[in-house]
């Protein structure tokens, strides 16, 4: 094709990507940020907040919608306790585990309580009628589902970090984690995604964490994360 067809091709193929983006997804896959908010509260019975209340902060929608979408490969949340982080994160596992097939999760906890609350989370979605028989046998070891996906929720050990190689990883209240050496083996986990239609995606890492100390680890994984252009 010439360089005049390549231009003149280019206005159809933005249609019909528009067309795509717009049109109805098949089994109700969320298009939007409000569609994946509107179903994860009719599964969890909670609504993740969309609207950011301070200057220059975004609001939670805002990166659990990034990593579903996979605009967002890697992030770093900083947020106060009781901000509903765990839940958010919960919240992003179902999403993509049900509407997913076959892609593959670690979630960390840095200490063995806080990986436990994810899966508290993670668990009561699963209680849904909609979502029940579709992951029939939930452990906190390792959740599978009847289309593939599966997720292992994991203390934030050395041991535990030198597994597997799942499509997403995500390090729940970094702040807490016991050494530098779970977080650095949490980084290179994650493999590429293939989606349905072929999309090849790169793995995703999220870490999400308070603050307590300017010595603290997520501090210092802030700074890096400035440095190398990681989201915050």
């Amino acid at each position: 094709m010439t360089t005049a067809g390549v231009l003149e091709a280019l206005p159809i193929v933005a249609a019909r990507l528009v067309a795509e983006r717009n049109r109805p997804h098949e089994n109700g896959y969320p298009a939007d940020p409000e569609m994946l908010n509107d179903w994860i509260a009719a599964h969890t019975g909670h609504r993740i907040p969309s609207k950011a209340v301070c200057p220059n902060h975004d609001a939670p929608l805002d990166f659990v919608w990034g990593f579903f979408s996979h605009e967002m490969t890697d992030g770093l949340v900083l947020a106060n306790r009781q901000g509903g982080k765990t839940f958010d994160i919960a919240a992003l596992h179902l999403a993509n585990a049900r509407f997913k097939p076959g892609f593959e999760t670690s979630h960390i906890g840095a200490i063995q309580h806080q990986a436990k609350r994810c899966y508290v989370y993670y668990k009561a979605g699963l209680r849904h009628p909609d979502l029940r028989s579709q992951a029939p046998d939930p452990h906190i070891g390792e959740t599978v589902w009847l289309n593939g996906s599966r997720i292992e929720i994991l203390p934030g050990t050395e041991a535990q970090t030198q597994g597997g190689h799942p499509h997403m990883t995500t390090f729940d209240e970094l702040e807490q984690a016991k050494g530098r050496q779970p977080y650095e083996n949490a980084k290179g986990m994650s493999k590429e995604w293939t989606d349905a239609s072929g999309n090849r995606t790169s793995g995703q890492f999220l870490v999400t964490s308070t603050r307590t100390s300017c010595l603290g680890m997520m501090q210092r994984a802030l700074d890096e994360a400035t440095e190398n252009g990681t989201p915050i």
